[in-house]
């Protein structure tokens, strides 16, 4: 029995200077002492599984354009650490790291190279690669740094639903691998920052919006453009309009910028798609939703293990059906991934079918097309 440690670098920085400061700082306001730190994830993994031993620590990062930092250049040459780099956007936010983090522990669980999972993060993004991991058997176990665990709290509640186990850091822990400096100079307070940026950010977020609105396909716009006013925007397509946001932003967006995106979204689509109408067609309304769980498996799965370069993946339908909130409809979520079309969209070509021939069990094996092989790791 082995346990793997998976660290999202970002969630613990940011959470872990706001918990000593009372602000997220960047980088270069605290000192990391890196042997303190991998001790205590030595000590989480033990405390989580104590008869498993260590596989490794997965250590996931944003890499500057220049190349990766003296600190990451550390971290890589640690014993029982992989570093994992993903990039960083303009606004200094990493990008990727989702990703390989999902990829990571899909694989690992499907090896079996592994029975336990400690994971430090906080998005709700890596959710999917929690619930395939467990299918395989493998315990998940969450850590968070305080306020983890509350509604107001740094960690998705659904991402704690989801996992077997969930533990916290307080502040006495962080201290122990974390120093935070002195700032330097004087910091506007929060709401004074969000006065000074409400006219600019409003540009933004128009402007982000019509990026999204023109990156759609016909059939997202038309199920956009034909939302009733009760009705929300889907929640795959609701997440990456906000995480693009936040990404132009810099920074998480408030209610109001919410509700202000998602209007200017909904209308940019009616106007696309005047013809669409006010009632949803109810023939295509089966279609739509294949085409929503099509591009949620290619973008979700398919495409961070085409980043990674695996050769093949499985998927198991009732784990996209949970993810997506459709255990109701699965049929039609076999039916999307057994579909010519998925393998068009996607990229790959199905090369097994076992389970039931309509069911959560039902698992389809796809070969990832232009994706060069590598060895499986364990």
């Amino acid at each position: 029995m082995r346990t793997a440690v998976f660290v999202d670098a970002g969630y613990l920085f940011s959470a872990g200077s706001k918990l000593l400061s009372g602000n997220a700082l960047p980088r270069s306001s605290f000192q990391l002492d890196l042997n303190a730190a991998l001790q205590a994830l030595r000590r989480a993994a033990e405390a989580s599984s104590p008869s498993s031993s260590l596989l490794r620590i997965y250590w996931y990062d944003g890499m500057p354009r220049t190349g990766p930092t003296a600190e990451q250049q550390a971290l890589a040459d640690a014993n029982d650490v992989k570093l994992r780099l993903g990039g960083i956007g303009y606004t200094g936010r990493q990008k990727g790291v989702d990703s390989l983090i999902v990829t990571d522990l899909i694989e690992l669980a499907r090896n079996h190279a592994i029975s336990d999972a400690v994971l430090l993060s906080g998005d709700e993004d890596v959710r999917i690669g929690v619930q395939i991991a467990q299918t395989y058997g493998v315990r998940v176990h969450l850590l968070g740094i305080q306020p983890s665990g509350d509604n107001q709290g740094n960690q998705s509640r659904l991402l704690r639903q989801e996992s077997d186990t969930s533990t916290e850091w307080c502040q006495p822990d962080i201290e122990t691998f974390l120093d935070i400096g002195q700032a330097q100079g004087s910091i506007l307070s929060q709401t004074e920052q969000r006065a000074d940026e409400a006219p600019n950010a409003t540009k933004q977020l128009d402007s982000v919006a019509d990026d999204f609105v023109r990156a759609r396909s016909p059939t997202e716009l038309a199920a956009l453009s034909t939302l009733d006013d009760h009705e929300g925007i889907p929640a795959e397509l609701d997440r990456v309009l906000l995480r693009g946001a936040a990404d132009v932003l810099g920074r998480r967006l408030d209610s109001l910028e919410r509700h202000q995106l998602r209007q200017t979204a909904r209308r940019l689509a009616t106007e696309v798609n005047p013809s669409a109408g006010q009632t949803r067609p109810s023939d295509s309304t089966a279609e739509l939703e294949a085409d929503r769980i099509r591009r949620y498996a290619k973008e979700t799965i398919i495409d961070p293990a085409r980043r990674q370069g695996f050769a093949t993946i499985t998927i198991r339908a009732g784990d996209v059906a949970k993810s997506m909130n459709l255990q109701h409809n699965t049929p039609n979520v076999v039916g999307a991934l057994r579909s010519r079309k998925f393998e068009k969209l996607a990229g790959v070509t199905v090369t097994d079918t076992v389970g039931p021939e309509t069911g959560p069990n039902t698992k389809f094996t796809y070969a990832i097309d232009d994706s060069p092989r590598i060895a499986s790791h364990p």
